[in-house]
């Protein structure tokens, strides 16, 4: 099975750097087990940072796609043309250049297919053990773990056969973010089977490393979720995240009433439980679903601030659609 592995990147040398490295060792192993011949393009996107060297560095095996494309979906796209007009791979591996793959990797991703006949597998994504304390809560709250038939596997190590690939015409150039929940949609509605695989997990060094950086990249991956002229991605995430809106809203509101009738004791209650009654709601649920013990106070915590961001974002994603169809329906202005 010939492998090619696209990597849309920018402005990320040194964790290229380390991405590329572990790669090399992943295909030599992959192509001593019998594997077709290995590729990995590095879809570039305007790197100012000595990114495009590092990558040339890793030449025969790599090789650099500049992309112009507006979203990061449509670099993916163009590195997979890339990858597809230079071997014409049976499997497109697509790969996040902040994450580091064992060295069996490739070897997996062929064996995990050829075993369940599947069209797509991956897994996610594991952060440092070590890692600031968002990410392993992250982690616990919302990595799965485990083998089995799964709806989404993230973009961030995203393996499907280029049959289809190409039947579901790649990722979705025009939506901002959310890229991956929509393309495990329409694989799935296609009838092609999706499964996760621990084999696969990879370990991402690219977590933000505090509040305001956890807060900003939910914001930016939400952006793309209910964007102006497609369908909203409703899930039980969705659900919890407007049920918080709701809450924190009412208890905002209940909590002034209140101190404005002078029972303080009484608004503060209404506010924590506003604001922090889904959040553990939503913690709770998880370690009922995922059978584990979770971090309450943390992930309580984490989940206060993912909501909001989660709300931010998809505001900002559905602002910019309007301003984008408002811009194109706007007749010229005559001369």
């Amino acid at each position: 099975m010939s492998i090619a592995v696209v990597i849309p990147v920018r402005d990320r040398a040194a964790l290229l750097e380390r991405c590329l490295g572990a790669l090399r060792e992943a295909a030599a192993q992959a192509e001593r087990h019998g594997a077709g011949p290995v590729r990995v393009v590095v879809a570039d996107h305007g790197s100012r940072d000595g990114t495009v060297a590092v990558a040339e560095r890793f030449a025969p095996l790599v090789s650099v796609a500049h992309s112009r494309a507006r979203t990061v979906a449509g670099v993916r796209n163009d590195g997979a043309a890339a990858a597809e007009a230079a071997l014409d791979p049976a499997l497109l591996v697509f790969l996040d250049a902040d994450c580091i793959v064992p060295p069996g990797f490739l070897v997996a991703c062929g064996e995990v297919l050829a075993e369940t006949g599947g069209a797509a597998a991956g897994c996610e994504v594991v952060s440092p053990a070590d890692g600031h304390w968002t990410e392993r809560t992250w982690d616990a709250i919302h990595r799965p773990g485990g083998d089995g038939r799964r709806y989404f596997i993230n973009s961030a190590c995203f393996a499907v056969r280029s049959a289809w690939f190409r039947r579901i015409g790649g990722w979705d150039a025009e939506r901002t973010t959310s890229e991956d929940v929509d393309i495990c949609r329409r694989l799935t509605i296609a009838g092609g089977r999706m499964d996760q695989s621990e084999r696969l997990a990879v370990l991402h060094l690219g977590n933000p490393q505090s509040v305001a950086g956890v807060y900003r990249r939910v914001r930016w991956h939400s952006e793309g979720v209910a964007e102006r002229g497609r369908a909203v991605q409703w899930s039980r995430y969705m659900v919890a995240t407007l049920g918080h809106a709701l809450l924190a809203v009412g208890g905002t509101g209940a909590a002034a009433w209140l101190l404005w009738h002078g029972d303080a004791a009484r608004a503060a209650l209404a506010l924590v439980a506003g604001w922090f009654l889904m959040p553990l709601l939503f913690v709770v649920a998880r370690a009922v679903q995922y059978r584990r013990w979770m971090p309450w106070m943390a992930g309580t915590a984490l989940m206060a601030i993912t909501f909001p961001a989660r709300l931010h974002g998809m505001a900002r994603g559905w602002w910019r659609s309007v301003r984008r169809r408002a811009a194109a329906t706007t007749p010229p202005v005559a001369a």
